[in-house]
This record gives C-alpha cells, structure tokens and sequence, in this order.
C-alpha cells in the first residue's frame, strides 16, 4: 500500500532543525546519539539516514498547519517530540535487550548499557532544548508554557506506560492443572489502559502541541489528544498484530521476539482472558515454560489462531479507527489537513510494516 504523503512533506525540515539541536561536536555522547538517528556510523563515516516513520513530529506540524499556524514556527517543537521518541527507543531496546533496530545494531550492545542509558538521557535534555527554541520563532511565551506542559505530561505517561508493559511480561498464569497460583492474566481493560499511556501518549501530545501552537485554543488541543490516543491505539494494536504475523522482512522486526519475552499484546491477552479454554490452557502453558524455543512459539501462535485473537485484533483496531474519524470530524480543522489525517488513519489500520 502507498504510504501516506504526510510521511515525507516534513521530514526534511524536522531533520534539520534536529541536526542543528544535536550539533556536531565531536564527544562521545553526541556521537552515539548521531549513530542512533541514523546520521552516523560508529566510525564516524555517514549513515544511512535516519529509518524510522518519523510519523509524531509530522503529526504536531500537521495540527500546527491545519489549525492555521505556521509550520515554521512549530519546527523546534516538532524536533522535540521526535528526540523525546528516540530516547524512549533507546531505553525500550535496553530492557527488552534488543540487539538490533531498522538492521543495524542498537546502541547498548556496541557501547554498552550504561552508556546507551546516558544517550537516551541525552536525547531527553536535547528535547528540552529544542523546545525552547520557539521563543526564537515568535511564538508567544503562553503558548510555550502550555505546550511544554503537555509534552512533558506525556513523557511521564510514556514511562508510566513502559513500567506497566515491563510489569506485565512477569505475570504469567499458572497452566491448567499445575500447581501454585500464578499471577491473573491481564485483562483487556488493563492492556488498553497500557497502550494509552506507552504509544497513545506522545502521539496525543504530539497533535495537542501542534494545535496550542497553531491556534492556541486548548479545547481544540483536547479534541486533538483524544484523537492521537485513538490513533496511537489502532498503531499500537496493528504493531502487535505484525509482531506475530508480520512478514519479519518487510517490517523489520522479528514475528517470536514478542512470544520469547512474554509480551502481553493483545492477541495474547484476548486468547488468555477470552479464549476457549483449550486455547487459553495451551498459551499459558507455553507462557510458564522457562525457555521458549522455536517450537513453542509455533504453539503459541496456534493457540492463539484457535481463539480467532487476530481477527479480534483487527476488530478492535478498526474500532479505534472509526472512533478516531468521528472525533477528526469535530475539529476545527482545514479540508487538506481533515483529509491527510483520514490517509494516515487508514494507513495505521492496514501498514504491512
């Protein structure tokens, strides 16, 4: 499927206004952060470019614009959001121990945690930074404060969301007829209460800062919030459902990392709340195994096909979508943006990747 223009009409720009926020100095910290964007290899030879959809930076500019600001002015803040992203991207690969992100190797497993956590940090504080720089652009001191506030709301949820997700791989039921009580499954309430905070936060943020910049109205920036937890929903539950039955070589990603760590996604947490119980007794099983090979994963992947959990999935995020269309309708926007951000709805719903 086509990807959606929205994905490349503003990634120049946001790329420069980072590059400038990063700077070239020639320090350690730095040159690990350039690596981790994508600027960089560890030699110090270019890069690749950077790999991710930039889709959160583009979001805050897309609600800037169609509120009737100037993209211009938003740039610093939209750089921010995108550092703030990747800081959480760098500390996700630490505690899940992913060795590699977009093909190239992740930072911890070339300099080592304890570095990668200071590259993360660093990412953070430049995020900081960035933002400040809208007082350059003209943008008036209230609405800087007021958007910062958001965003910095939105890191707590982000981290909130990550101690949950971290919290919910060690709750593994007890298999039928084992003994012990192992810990109650997560439920679907739970999960979506999960994935609000840890995808759907910054992405609500993302168009809540746009808008308080674009018009300054915080209605309006509510609305928008809402709208980017519901996307962040149909993302996140899309992503779960390609972290199981993707193609591995189109997204990237492998399709038993998610199943070997014991990741509570949705089709998990549907086939062990919801499930018929044969189903819901084979996956619990595999979930308590100390170690899940190759052909465990096979049984938890039939498991979970037993109990229809990736049409439900699907169900759920096509939910998500609707809801999103309908709050999309109640705001202020202008007709190229409305249309832009239907695009990227139907684009969330169905990427391959």
């Amino acid at each position: 499927m086509n990807v959606p223009a929205l994905f490349t009409r503003y990634r120049e720009a946001v790329t420069a206004e980072m590059r400038d926020v990063v700077g070239g100095e020639d320090a350690l910290l730095y040159r690990i952060i350039r690596y981790h964007l994508g600027w960089e290899e560890p030699d110090g030879r270019p890069g690749p470019g950077a790999a991710g959809k930039m889709l959160r930076p583009a979001l805050c500019l897309l609600a800037c614009e169609g509120t009737g600001g100037r993209v211009d002015q938003c740039l610093p803040a939209a750089a921010a959001i995108e550092l703030i992203h990747n800081f959480s991207l760098i500390h996700d690969d630490i505690q899940d121990e992913d060795r590699e992100r977009h093909g190239r190797p992740t930072v911890w497993t070339i300099w080592g945690v304890p570095q990668g956590i200071n590259a993360g940090d660093g990412l953070w504080a430049l995020a900081g930074r960035s933002f400040l720089r809208l007082a350059r652009r003209g943008v008036p001191p209230e609405r800087i404060v007021r958007a910062y506030a958001v965003l910095n709301e939105a890191c707590l949820t982000i981290i909130e969301g990550q101690a949950l997700d971290l919290a919910f791989e060690g709750r593994i039921p007890t298999p039928v007829g084992a003994e012990g009580t192992g810990a109650p499954p997560v439920d679907v309430p739970a999960y979506l209460d999960m994935i609000e905070r840890k995808t759907g936060a910054l992405i609500g943020a993302a168009l809540a800062v746009g808008a308080l910049i674009g018009c300054g109205d915080e209605a309006v920036a509510r609305r928008c919030h809402r709208l980017g937890q519901l996307l962040g929903r149909v993302f996140q539950i899309q992503d779960d459902i390609l972290g199981i039955w993707g193609d591995g070589e189109v997204t990237g990603k492998s399709t038993s990392s998610d199943i070997r760590r014991r990741k509570q996604s949705y089709p998990v947490v549907y086939t062990l709340t919801r499930g018929p119980a044969a189903a819901r007794a084979e996956l619990a099983a595999v979930y308590a195994l100390p170690h899940i090979d190759d052909a465990a994963v096979a049984r938890a992947v039939h498991a979970m096909e037993a109990a229809g959990a990736r049409d439900q999935a699907t169900a759920l995020a096509r939910q998500a979508h609707d809801e999103a269309l309908a709050m999309l309708d109640t705001l202020p926007l202008t007709p190229a943006s409305r249309d832009d951000l239907r695009e990227l709805a139907a684009f969330l719903l169905e990427r391959p990747f």
